[in-house]
């Protein structure tokens, strides 16, 4: 079960600087709220960029379907003092939660959104504020974080009971490494889904199945 951060996580993660540790012995801490502009309830994801700026992803208690609220989800850019908003894209099946903020070579982000039903992959570029879905062939029922191997960017994914590696491009036009179809029941490609790629083999672990080795 994939754990939420609470806004109280905040407390060590987005008020110590180098600074603060460079010119004083003492601790200082803060904790923000949604009076100084903090809108996400749970934090999923954190990540820098080149510039030093920390966004966070996650999702909003007023997005759950048992409680009505016109509450945008957005991304938020927190620059040691305050919160600038980054709203999401608004798609027909709507985006509940960012699950995992993944920072590319170029600077530019991967987000793993999830959506109502199924799983949506986009690039976000946090200059510009612009996002660019990334298609698969198909609507995706499960998405993986983000992981490196050879300085190149891949991802799991998951239709019914098939899983496929894709490698991803700066084209955005992914690319299928290989895939292979589940014979359990009932599984999941989620954040805690990994692949620890070796020379000749592949190790794939994850919470809902055992270990699968694959050539």
């Amino acid at each position: 079960m994939k754990s939420l951060f609470c806004k109280s996580v905040l407390l060590l993660l987005l008020c110590l600087t180098a600074n603060t540790f460079g010119q004083s012995k003492k601790l200082y801490q803060k904790t923000f709220t949604t009076q100084d502009g903090l809108e996400v309830d749970n934090i999923n994801s954190l990540c820098y960029d080149n510039d030093g700026f920390l966004w966070l992803g996650g999702s909003n208690l007023g997005s759950r379907t048992i409680i009505i609220s016109d509450k945008k989800l957005a991304l938020q850019r927190f620059n040691g003092h305050t919160f600038h908003s980054i709203f999401l894209p608004e798609l027909e099946t709507p985006i509940k939660s960012v699950e995992h903020i993944y920072k590319r070579n170029d600077g530019q982000f991967y987000l793993v959104t999830k959506l109502d039903k199924g799983y949506k992959l986009f690039l976000f570029n946090p200059y510009t504020s612009q996002f660019k879905a990334v298609d698969f062939d198909s609507p995706v029922d499960g998405l993986s974080d983000i992981f490196t191997y050879n300085n190149e960017d891949y991802v799991l994914t998951q239709k019914g009971a098939t899983i496929a590696l894709q490698k991803l491009k700066a084209d955005l036009l992914p690319t299928e490494i290989f895939k292979f179809e589940f014979t359990e029941k009932k599984f999941q490609i989620e954040n805690s889904s990994k692949i620890i790629p070796f020379k000749d083999f592949v190790l794939l672990t994850d919470d809902n199945f055992p270990v699968k080795v694959l050539d």
